[in-house]
């Protein structure tokens, strides 16, 4: 790109203005030329069948009407590409508000997705209104937004991992085709259970439809009705029972397959208004020219049976859309009772499943997989500076190179060096209030979140050992549960252990961010009880940072140097005003902030502190 990214995405924004109030202006004309020529079309069909040709006139409504449908369609199309650019602006909008760092403007938090018990989802803002959530999320699919969320709070292995950071960088240039397919996807994500609903019926038995009996009768049936009718107007002295029994036989199928075709339509017609929208996204990813590994795979699952999953899905929609017609009572008393209209589309309905049952989870499964990665690269595209993890094979490992917080904006961001290697290490950090020791945690943890997914890290240079994360920052009490801060911290203390057990059975690390841990006691247990955390975590499987405000720990360093490194953040009073660096320095911590910042807020005499 030769342009910097607000400039791009502000020319985004103008562009995709100017092309909807075009577009607003064509809409209004053909809206009030509706009005006109139905009135129009009212006039002279009815003049025409008075004065001219009772016949002719008949004739002419329905060529009138068809035209009417034209115009009904055209307004329509001009409609969605209305909606088209308005959602355009709004993707480039909140590409604006991400780089600005403004992410409570976006709507869409991924709060429901918060697990309590999980091992470092609120404690790393992976879900919220400032969040990693809020971050990636671009994805233009109900199931991509699940997905994502599922990749954000669970790893994989690194060959998959390798896959999805080549896949990223592929996509991660391609802004417009990214930005057109989350716009096309705004029109009707749907829920969750439409989705779910329709994949859980495509599993399901054949219906009691599906027979050679109930095809035949689907058109012998119908034929008859209209011999009858025929026959009844064109011959003389046929009595009306030619029309009549065909009709009656015809109510009493009905009648037999309702619950039938009602169990099939309540799992399945739901989910017709978001095809449509799955279509257009499924015909993006199957026409964009694509070399990785993995979007190629993608794009083969969408192919199956010489079909492509766009063309199938097309025809699913204008099945289940013609189903819908059914609950109208005027439909099901004229055309339906006539021709068995709802047993035919039903009968197509089980038809398709027949012929697709064996590839549409994958196809959806593929869409999903493809969101998720175009979201990610949109992530890559806002932050070039970013980069890629590296994965090495030391286990106990975890080294970056100006390393930061994504979600600090850039001109905020400070950003800091780290290294640490070895079975137990523990690095020991110590700080004074507000000098940046539970952000460098959650720095931490939220790049080594990031790495796992294959998503770019905040770092100049980033390598990891694959392991599990586990935090314990955020502990609050509980009415509900009856349960004081205090011991729910040590509950999540106990939990990391078991985490650890678990993990060293699957041969797998555990990296640890501990943040104030037992700041619900007094400060001689508290120095107790970390101190018994620490010995513990030494011949554990896992390695990992504490932060604490009880400096005696710090000489921990000195009796187990192979585990403990102290480290530390520091404040200093410039021109009587606190001044943090942010910057982690070797050693503990000399220099405190408590006295200085109640003296700031009038709570200690001003000149108390020096």
């Amino acid at each position: 790109m030769t342009e910097n990214l607000p400039d791009f995405f502000e020319k985004q924004i103008a562009e995709a203005t100017k092309a909807r109030s075009a577009i607003q202006k064509k809409y209004n004309v053909i809206a009030i030329l509706r009005i006109f020529y139905f009135l129009a079309a009212v006039v002279a069909t009815v003049y025409v069948t008075d004065k001219v040709n009772a016949w002719l006139g008949i004739l002419l409504g329905f060529i009138l009407l068809g035209v009417f449908a034209y115009i009904i369609r055209l307004h329509l199309q001009i409609g969605w590409k209305k909606k088209y650019y308005n959602f355009i602006e709004k993707v480039n909008e909140n590409e604006l508000y991400r780089l600005q760092g403004n992410f409570k403007k976006i709507e869409d938090s991924g709060e429901d997705f918060l697990e309590a018990d999980h091992p470092y989802a609120l404690d790393l803002d992976l879900f919220g209104s400032t969040s990693l959530f809020t971050l990636l999320n671009r994805t233009a699919t109900v199931n991509g937004r699940h997905l994502l969320a599922g990749w954000l709070g669970k790893k994989t292995d690194v060959k998959t991992i390798q896959l999805r950071q080549k896949a990223i960088e592929e996509l991660k240039p391609l802004a417009e085709f990214r930005h057109t397919f989350q716009a096309k996807g705004q029109f009707h994500k749907g829920k969750q259970e439409e989705i779910d609903n329709l994949l859980r019926w495509v599993n399901t038995e054949a219906s009691e439809l599906h027979t050679n009996f109930t095809k035949i009768i689907a058109w012998l049936l119908p034929a008859l009705v209209v011999a009858g009718t025929f026959a009844f107007f064109y011959f003389e002295d046929v009595p009306g029972i030619v029309i009549a029994l065909p009709l009656f036989i015809n109510f009493l199928i009905l009648g037999k397959y309702r619950k039938t075709v009602t169990a099939l339509c309540e799992d399945t017609v739901k989910s017709a208004r978001i095809l449509k929208t799955y279509v257009n996204l499924f015909k993006a990813v199957e026409n964009e020219q694509l070399n990785s590994e993995l979007l190629t795979a993608l794009q083969s699952k969408m192919h199956a049976k010489n079909e492509k999953a766009s063309e199938a899905i097309k025809k699913l929609g204008r099945i289940l859309t013609n189903l819908e017609v059914r609950d109208n009572v005027y439909f099901a008393f004229t055309v339906n009772l006539a021709t068995l209209y709802e047993i035919h589309w039903a009968l197509a309905l089980e038809k398709w499943k027949a012929d697709h049952e064996d590839s549409i989870k994958d196809w959806f499964e593929a869409l999903a997989d493809f969101d998720v990665l175009q979201s990610m690269a949109g992530y890559a595209f806002l932050n070039p500076s970013f980069t890629q993890a590296r994965f090495v094979d030391t286990p106990y490992a975890y080294k970056a190179t100006t390393l930061g917080h994504p979600l600090i904006h850039s001109s905020k961001r400070v950003c800091n060096d780290f290294e640490l290697q070895g079975k137990g290490k523990t690095i020991l950090i110590t700080g004074s209030n507000m000098s940046g020791k539970s952000t460098f945690l959650r720095t931490l943890g939220v790049n080594a979140v990031l790495a796992f997914m294959g998503a770019p890290v905040c770092a100049s240079r980033f390598s990891i050992y694959p392991c599990q994360l586990f935090t314990s920052m955020r502990i609050q009490d509980s009415l509900e549960e009856n349960t004081s801060a205090f011991y729910a911290e040590l509950k999540r203390i106990k939990l990391m252990f078991k985490t650890i057990e678990r993990c060293s059975e699957l041969d797998e690390p555990v990296f640890f961010l501990l943040d104030e841990v037992l700041k619900g006691t007094n400060s001689k247990d508290r120095h107790l009880g970390v101190n018994a955390i620490l010995k513990q975590l030494f011949e554990k499987n896992c390695f990992g940072l504490l932060s604490t405000h009880d400096l005696e720990l710090n000489q921990l360093a000195d009796q187990y140097p192979q585990y403990i490194v102290n480290r530390s953040f520091n404040s200093a009073i410039v021109n009587n005003q606190l001044h943090f660096d942010y910057k982690l320095h070797a050693g503990m911590c000399h220099s405190f902030s408590a006295s200085k910042l109640m003296e700031g807020l009038g709570i200690l005499g001003e000149g108390t502190v020096e």
